[in-house]
């Protein structure tokens, strides 16, 4: 039997959905407002917020696995090298609009891939973004371009078939690209990465937010406008391209050209005679847990799926009222790096 307590009422979830609509900082409230059931049109009706992780994974080389190789249908490839685990849930949202992908031995066997795509304004621009920019970076790397500029343009070759295919609504992304020593680390959007090497823990990503000066300029000398709009009972001040987009870079966001832009920001760091753990996540995870706070709490783990798992539970105790997904991987020391 169905345990009572844990089954919401109709004034319960009516309660819930009035405070998921004061406290939402999304992407753009104006979206979601148009998000609701139209089988027409392949948008699924909202179903009960769902605050659990819902799914989770974990890859890992085969010598040291301790799970199935492949344990999702996120997961395309094991890595020969690099530990690797994820987490995700609908949380608090009416719908879950993220999508994560992992594929090891992308191009070679030292060649990994980790990415997340926080969709806003429906899945349908987080859904393409998985499923075509892994394969049009590998035809980028073949042609022997170099990695970063490969990253940049498998970026803006998706923007360019999004807008040919008239994808509909937006997705931020974080990508990184691990080839032989060196991680490469794309992103537009908000999501984030995150690594600790030893002691030390950096930031491998910028939030690219509108009130950023320098995203701010790059609007407005395109033609567009930031404008600072308060959320329910004026608690915190958004940002937001044209007044609709909290974010100034995404893919998709075709109505919103050239203002948000696809182009990724990519930084790099190298492996070192330590351990690297990175983490990967939507802002549903930042919103609530600070850089530290995520990189302490994965030494607690066991493993990579367990620390994926305890981020995304920490996120859901600390109110996070977003989509929350999370990548955590674990990549060996390298004692030739200096």
């Amino acid at each position: 039997m169905a345990d009572k307590s844990a089954v919401m009422s109709e004034q319960e979830e009516a309660e819930m959905a009035s405070l998921m609509s004061q406290r939402r900082a999304g992407r753009s409230s104006a979206f979601y407002g148009r998000m609701e059931a139209n089988p027409s049109r392949g948008v699924p009706a909202p179903v009960r917020p769902n605050p659990t992780v819902t799914e989770s994974g974990i890859c890992e080389p085969e010598e040291t696995a301790t799970e199935p190789l492949i344990s999702s249908p996120r997961i395309l490839r094991q890595s020969t090298r690099v530990k690797v685990g994820f987490a995700s849930t609908q949380g608090r949202r009416p719908t879950m609009e993220d999508e994560i992908i992992i594929a090891g031995q992308l191009k070679g066997r030292e060649t990994d891939y980790l990415a997340v795509f926080d969709g806003h304004g429906g899945r349908d621009a987080a859904m393409f973004a998985s499923k075509h920019l892994h394969p049009i970076l590998v035809e980028k790397l073949e042609s022997g371009m170099p990695p970063q500029q490969s990253l940049s343009e498998a970026f803006l070759s998706v923007q360019m078939r999004m807008r040919e295919e008239s994808v509909s609504g937006g997705c931020t992304a974080i990508v990184a690209l691990l080839i032989g020593e060196t991680c490469y680390v794309a992103n537009a959007g908000d999501s984030r990465a995150v690594f600790m090497q030893g002691d030390q823990v950096r930031r491998i990503s910028t939030d690219h937010k509108p009130d950023v000066p320098s995203e701010k300029e790059r609007i407005t000398q395109a033609g567009g406008t930031v404008t600072q709009i308060p959320m329910a009972r004026g608690t915190k001040i958004i940002a937001r391209v044209n007044g609709v987009l909290s974010v100034s870079r995404a893919l998709g966001d075709l109505t919103l050209q050239p203002y948000v832009s696809a182009e990724p920001e990519i930084q790099t760091f190298r492996l070192c005679s330590t351990e690297t753990t990175l983490v990967l996540a939507c802002d549903g995870l930042w919103d609530v847990v600070s850089d530290e706070e995520a990189l302490e709490m994965t030494k607690e783990a066991l493993n990579v799926k367990e620390a994926a798992v305890k981020l995304v539970e920490a996120s859901l105790e600390r109110m996070s009222m977003d989509n929350i997904s999370v990548v955590v991987a674990r990549m060996p020391s390298h004692q030739g790096t200096t």
